[in-house]
């Protein structure tokens, strides 16, 4: 039962700011003490809330030392905590609700201390003074078709490069949330590199032709405006791979890195796609990108229908466990559901392609807010990052996790490498100031 409700977002926050939290039903198998331990937690005036937690702590050690003692009833209604979890006890139970009130007193404590005074704006990172290329954003590719319902396509290929460019643990690769405000922008290359502390761009256009796919990249210095690479590519859509292959070595070859013999492979090889599963793909990504409860769903459906058409393409399956996350991160799904579903995809995408940090980070962040597995989420979240050394969603969560199992520390400074990968990223910046 939540404390508030509301049918939007700002109802809410109206009855958390103005009204009261409604109590916890009677019959609904929770004893007693708790529902007073939870009720003084929750209550609005200031002297009828615990003083400080070591009093809430003396009333929660009570409380589990009263649950061991007496049996919690078995609730009759139907999709009770006790019908969908048999397994769990009465002990579980008063564990659980133990770690919602201290997140309730900690959360409502920060909430009412801080100050209101706003956060100067921070420096991001600068570009790296060495003249070797090492840190670079691709630019929102244009769709040159003229047709809207193809800027899902340049979309996607955009973000595929991103993808691809930022498993080089060598480069810096700024993240799509990032770039993507400077589709259409007046801004000129040097003033965009200045904003994102990059040393070069990379900019492009992509468009289809029947069953043809034609992009354009170009590497371009931002001091000089300068081309340093560029190269045009015509091919199938069932090789579209090879198109990001072919620009990955083509900007890896031109920036001299240093690539391990496992980038030396990937770059070597390539994949044939279904081009109708690749284009529900694209428009599954896409739709993700939107992240409301209605785009998700959308996303899950193209994402399905690519599935079935291409059973083998990891991308796909790690598509699928993203968008489930997100379903359970929202609360728009049962948390067990989506625990399965996350870890079910996760696992296929991973053995299909066992290099991809995205399965990782999804299954990692699902066991850290889903399922309160703290190590399982934190082997997770690192085999990601060292995959997807510049994947800035999986170095944020990280930091979270870090930040909540007390490791503040090691939480700031990954914190702060999200924020050199992701510098425009609201979510990131509130976590940074946060953490």
């Amino acid at each position: 039962e939540l404390p508030f409700d509301g049918a939007t977002p700002p109802a809410v926050i109206n009855e958390i700011l103005n009204g009261e939290p409604r109590l916890l039903p009677e019959g609904a198998g929770l004893p007693t003490h708790m529902a007073k331990l939870i009720e003084r937690a929750l209550a609005r005036q200031q002297e009828r809330r615990y003083p400080s937690l070591v009093e809430l702590e003396q009333d929660l050690i009570a409380a589990v030392g009263n649950a061991q003692a007496t049996p919690t009833p078995t609730p009759a209604r139907h999709g009770s905590a006790e019908s969908r979890f048999p397994r769990r006890s009465a002990l579980w139970l008063t564990a659980a609700l133990t770690g919602l009130v201290l997140a309730l007193v900690v959360g409502w404590s920060w909430w009412t201390s801080v100050p209101g005074e706003g956060r100067a704006s921070d420096e991001s990172a600068t570009a790296s003074t060495n003249p070797r290329i090492s840190a670079l954003a691709v630019l929102p590719f244009e769709n040159l078709s003229g047709d809207p319902d193809q800027d899902y396509f340049a979309a996607g290929m955009t973000e595929s490069l991103i993808t691809e460019l930022s498993r080089f643990h060598a480069l810096r690769v700024i993240s799509r949330r990032s770039v993507v405000r400077y589709l259409g922008t007046d801004l000129s290359a040097r003033e965009i590199a200045d904003e994102l502390g990059v040393d070069a761009l990379v900019e492009g256009s992509a468009r289809q032709e029947g069953s043809q796919a034609h992009v354009v990249v170009t590497l371009i210095d931002p001091v000089t405006g300068s081309s340093l690479w560029s190269e045009r590519f015509r091919e199938d859509l069932e090789s579209i791979t090879a198109v990001q292959i072919g620009v990955a070595r083509g900007i890896a070859d031109r920036v001299a890195l240093e690539l391990s013999s496992a980038e030396q492979q990937r770059l070597a090889s390539s994949e044939t796609v279904d081009p109708a599963a690749l284009d529900a793909y694209l428009r599954g990504r896409f739709a993700l990108g939107e992240r409301t409860e209605a785009s998700v769903r959308r996303a899950i459906e193209y994402l399905e229908s690519s599935k079935e058409r291409a059973p083998t393409y990891a991308p796909t399956w790690a598509g699928l466990a993203d968008a489930w996350l997100l379903r359970g991160d929202y609360s728009w799904e049962d948390s067990e559901l989506v625990l399965q579903k996350v870890e079910e995809y996760a696992q296929r995408a991973l053995d299909l392609d066992p290099s991809l940090g995205a399965p990782h980070a999804a299954r990692g962040l699902a066991r850290h807010l889903l399922a309160w597995d703290w190590h399982g989420a934190r082997a997770e979240l690192r085999r990601a990052i060292e995959l997807s050394p510049n994947d800035a969603t999986s170095r944020q969560w990280f930091a979270e996790h870090l930040n909540a199992t007390g490791e503040t520390e090691e939480a700031q400074r990954q914190i702060e490498f999200a924020l050199e990968i992701d510098p425009l990223s609201r979510i990131i910046t509130t976590m940074y100031g946060f953490i």
